[in-house]
This record gives structure tokens, C-alpha cells and sequence, in this order.
């Protein structure tokens, strides 16, 4: 028996045989969330990615609990004793904020801040 489709050439396609299931990587959900903001349906989302339309679909469920509103959020930085102190050290070493950035894995803004502070500490 075979089963009819609208597909001329299911070979061409084959978008339902071979889809991937699992979780959305990040690149595909921002690809699928400029799909949908210019009012593209899910199952044409699902089929140019190659993706299942139920993953796809579970995006507009977590967008309805504002989860993907602004996009992944980042941690806050958490400034620890050891972090403290790595960073005072490389300081005194004469080592700028960039070093610091990599040596205590912050940001730049972050550990520019904490090189100011340091600054002003150690000149006063």
C-alpha cells in the first residue's frame, strides 16, 4: 500500500525520513525564531532545517513562559576568595584586566571594574 503525499519527488525532500530529533542547538533556535518572526509557519520552519516539527514547536511553548524572550542569559559573575586573590596577585604582578579576564574566566567589564577598584585601592 502506498501512502499518497503532496511531495512530487519524496527523494528530493526527504525532510521527514531523515530529521533529527533532540534538543535545538542555539544557532538553530535564533534561525527558527527569524523564521517565525517573519511569519513563517512550523512545519515550513521544520522542514528548511531538516528538523522534527514537535522540536521545533516546543520553542513557542518555552517563548510563552518568557524563556526565550531576551535570549540565554548569562550567570552572574560570583567573585570568590581564590578568585580574589588571583586577581590581587596578578595586580601587584603588574598584569592588566585582560589577564585578570582570563585568569579568573569574567568577563572584561567585570574584571576591568575589579582592576579599577584595585587601582584606587593600592593609590589611596
Amino acid at each position: 500500500m502506498t501512502v499518497a503525499t503532496n511531495r512530487a519527488n519524496s527523494t528530493n525532500s526527504g525532510a521527514f525520513a531523515t530529521s533529527r530529533r533532540g534538543g535545538l542547538t542555539p544557532q538553530e533556535v535564533q534561525m527558527a525564531r527569524d523564521m517565525r518572526a517573519k511569519g513563517r509557519g512550523w512545519q515550513t520552519i521544520a522542514n528548511v532545517m531538516g528538523r522534527c516539527r514537535d522540536d521545533l514547536q516546543g520553542l513557542e511553548a518555552a517563548n510563552d513562559q518568557g524563556l526565550l524572550v531576551g535570549g540565554p542569559q548569562a550567570r552572574p559573575f560570583v567573585w570568590t576568595n581564590e578568585k580574589l586573590a588571583a586577581s590581587e596577585r596578578l595586580y601587584r604582578e603588574g598584569h592588566g584586566a585582560h589577564t585578570i579576564a582570563l585568569a579568573v574566566d569574567c568577563d572584561m567589564r567585570t574584571a576591568e571594574t575589579r582592576y579599577s577598584f584595585l587601582r584606587r585601592r593600592v593609590t589611596r
